[in-house]
């Protein structure tokens, strides 16, 4: 995808040039962390749907392709915050963003090395650099389809669909975390969303709470982002988990966890 070319003078553009991939890259996630519609929402689905798709740069800032966020940032669009008093209309929009997340997945993407050794897990593995756009794309795109799935009524972190979706994060996810890959670039989302929608034992929490091992062996005790986050998963997944309906308060838990990072 080329870097974007037109000219900040003009005035069709839908949005001032100020729009950086950093600031890009902010306003989708914490927005969709908050259940609000990005501020740039018509750039990305402008974007998105040209017939000659430029790049914000986002590929390059996050590893993540551009277009993935772009569905991503659609999830929350604002046809999602103003149909929430028609559930079919919610279900609608969801499986939409659900279903084009499955499209157009490039080879390289299925092809990834998921039959890397998973134990014992180490903080040393190697990994391909060549890969790494590739499997940080992937788990976003897990992740994506959690989200969307997480905004239908009567979502049930228990379910076949969702247990799947949470395992198939964990596929890139553990190579990303085994090879050291920095998880405040790009991470955080990423490791929020799963773990929101991960019940206590399964493969996402055993994951997490490997890396948490590995932090506080660094000294890294309370020091950043990944610490608050875990954190409050695990308190999560300590309180009634096996009890608690649907997401146990997604808004609650997605909003305590972006004041958390955001402090």
């Amino acid at each position: 995808m080329p870097a974007s070319t037109a000219d900040p003078a003009d005035p069709s553009l839908p949005t001032p040039p100020i729009l950086t991939p950093h600031i890009a890259y902010i306003d989708i996630i914490s927005n969709m962390l908050i259940g609000k519609t990005p501020q740039f929402i018509s750039t990305y689905r402008a974007t998105f749907c040209s017939t000659s798709p430029t790049s914000l740069g986002l590929a390059a800032y996050t590893n993540c392709d551009d277009r993935v966020l772009y569905i991503i940032a659609n999830t929350t669009g604002p046809e999602m915050c103003t149909c929430a008093q028609a559930p079919e209309d919610v279900i609608l929009y969801a499986r939409l963003a659900n279903s084009t997340l499955q499209l157009h997945i490039p080879d390289a993407e299925r092809r990834l090395p998921y039959d890397y050794p998973l134990a014992p897990r180490t903080v040393s593995r190697p990994i391909n650099p060549s890969h790494i756009p590739h499997i940080v794309t992937a788990a976003f795109r897990a992740a994506g389809r959690i989200y969307a799935l997480a905004l239908v009524p009567g979502f049930h972190r228990r379910s076949a669909a969702v247990r799947s979706l949470v395992e198939r994060l964990v596929q890139p996810l553990s190579l990303l975390l085994e090879a050291d890959y920095p998880i405040d670039v790009g991470l955080i989302w990423v490791c929020i969303v799963g773990g929101a929608a991960s019940v206590r034992g399964d493969c996402l929490s055993v994951l997490l709470g490997w890396r948490l091992e590995v932090e506080v062996k660094r000294g890294r005790v309370g020091e950043d982002s990944f610490w608050n986050i875990m954190t409050t998963l695990m308190e999560g997944w300590g309180e009634d988990d096996d009890t608690r309906e649907g997401m146990g308060g997604w808004v609650d838990v997605m909003y305590g966890l972006y004041t958390n990072v955001s402090s």
